[in-house]
């Protein structure tokens, strides 16, 4: 461990490199939160509990969800009346759908996205440095 700086209590240096657009934005999100980056670093990656996610647990837990969104489904399907086809919808209720299914897309990609940027995070962390 390395000697502790003159009237602190941190010791470590941790080094990164950022582009000017990496760093811009960087600084500007630490900015909107009215944080040092410093602190920001310690909260987003330290105590956000990041670094003790297990990519194994991750994986199944996105199992479980996705076994959950089936189960509702197929809940959907019996109240609705069964496998045979709904009646007839009137213009609303299309107008309604096509905006709940643009809606979900929406937020599955930014799930997917989301999960992504974990996985690639996790991955990182894994790698022997």
């Amino acid at each position: 461990m390395a000697k502790r700086k003159e009237g602190g209590h941190r010791a470590n240096l941790v080094r990164c490199y950022l582009n000017d657009n990496e760093y811009r934005r960087f600084h500007a999100f630490a900015q909107a939160l009215n944080m040092n980056l410093s602190d920001l670093i310690r909260r987003e990656i330290i105590h956000s509990g990041l670094i003790e996610s297990d990519p194994g647990k991750l994986l199944v837990l996105f199992g479980t969800i996705g076994s959950e969104l089936g189960a509702i489904r197929k809940l959907l399907g019996e109240i609705r009346g069964g496998p045979g086809p709904p009646p007839a919808p009137d213009e609303s209720s299309l107008q309604r759908l096509e905006n709940s299914i643009n809606t979900f897309q929406a937020s599955q990609d930014s799930l997917l996205g989301q999960i992504r940027a974990i996985m690639q995070r996790l991955d990182i962390k894994s790698k022997p440095v």
